[in-house]
């Protein structure tokens, strides 16, 4: 059986099991924004046709002019690319042949990046166990033998974070290794309390952040992403970057984004209140759920070790979930679903409800 790499798939997936989809269907292994896109944004796509028919700005200016005062950071340390996977695999490209750590699970793209460039990857398999998060032995000592290490915070597909005195104590061990450490942050502003690195890459030239315009702002067909890192990587990644990778599209509508702070506050408060809903009722149905701080979680019926089963009826009912057969140290025995809107997810419990009372 051939399922497909990544979520937001869903009538590859209904062919993968041989079903027919229903009428409707609700798509819960996307994880954008369940608000959708900005309505600014919305509203000015019409007028954005100019930019299909011109050749974009080579160097992507106003929108590395935005992102810099947003973060508060130069454009000197700022690189957008054609999404995060374009930035994962420049990354990946830029070190070629090196020593590779991951925490697994996590997001694929990594270990797939990397072997295209031949990089000999070691990881780290965390579980439900330990909630998720590493043993803080294990990670210096995989952070000693490698000379680049990924560490996703928020991870994808726990939801789960690493308390940011830990990253601390990481970035200062890494350094004293002489290691890299890319944090991807590709789901940081879906957190309540967001944690991010980039404040400190004035301090450490060793790190490096990803991060994400598709999942907040609902930019998935747009393909937007960038990279935060010191001055040298950046020019380094530049020049492996192919000409005019950012259309003019993209650049247009990234700026009105990331000027809409008030949607980002929006999202929070409804993902948040949201997921403390939907857990709260899948504890009392007896699933297991991941520590999510984020817009996803891991879910399972402790009953069944494998969750293919659960999986095939909610495609049969319409919801689709994003598999985890592709997810190093997971291999279907959970799936992974998104918190949508208050309707949407009121269907999934009920449809779990239901599950649990065949």
């Amino acid at each position: 059986m051939r399922v497909p790499s990544h979520g937001a798939n869903p009538n590859k997936l209904y062919e993968a099991f041989n079903i027919v989809p229903p009428k409707s269907i609700i798509d819960f292994s996307v994880n954008t924004n369940p608000l959708g896109a900005p309505i600014a944004l919305k509203n000015e796509f019409n007028k954005s046709f100019h930019f299909v028919t011109e050749y974009p700005d080579i160097e992507s200016t106003e929108l590395y002019s935005a992102i810099s005062h947003s973060e508060n950071i130069p454009a000197s340390k700022l690189f957008v690319g054609n999404g995060g996977s374009q930035c994962i695999y420049l990354l990946s490209q830029l070190f070629a042949g090196k020593k590779v750590g991951l925490l697994e699970p996590t997001f694929s793209e990594y270990r797939t990046a990397c072997t295209a460039y031949s990089c000999q990857i070691q990881s780290i398999l965390l579980n439900e166990f330990n909630n998720w998060q590493p043993q803080i032995k294990r990670l210096k000592a995989l952070i000693r033998e490698v000379d680049v290490m990924f560490l996703c915070n928020p991870n994808n597909p726990t939801g789960t974070v690493i308390d940011e005195a830990i990253l601390l104590d990481i970035i200062d061990y890494a350094r004293i290794h002489h290691t890299t450490v890319i944090f991807d942050e590709a789901f940081y502003d879906f957190c309540e309390t967001s944690i991010s690195m980039i404040k400190y890459i004035n301090e450490y030239s060793h790190i490096i952040i990803l991060r994400s315009l598709t999942k907040m702002y609902h930019l998935a067909g747009i393909r937007l992403g960038y990279v935060v890192a010191c001055e040298n990587i950046i020019e380094r990644l530049k020049t492996l970057q192919p000409p005019w990778s950012v259309n003019g599209v993209a650049q247009h509508l990234g700026v009105l984004c990331i000027s809409d702070k008030a949607h980002v506050t929006k999202t929070k408060q409804l993902v948040d209140e949201e997921r403390r809903r939907v857990f709260q009722h899948l504890a009392q149905l007896h699933y297991y759920v991941s520590p999510s701080t984020v817009n996803y979680y891991l879910l399972k019926d402790p009953v069944y070790n494998n969750q293919q089963d659960l999986l095939i009826y909610l495609l049969r009912q319409g919801i689709v979930p994003r598999h985890t057969y592709n997810f190093s140290g997971l291999d279907g025995m959970y799936i992974r679903l998104a918190i949508r809107t208050t309707e949407e997810n009121d269907f999934l419990l009920e449809v779990l409800k239901r599950w649990k009372n065949k």
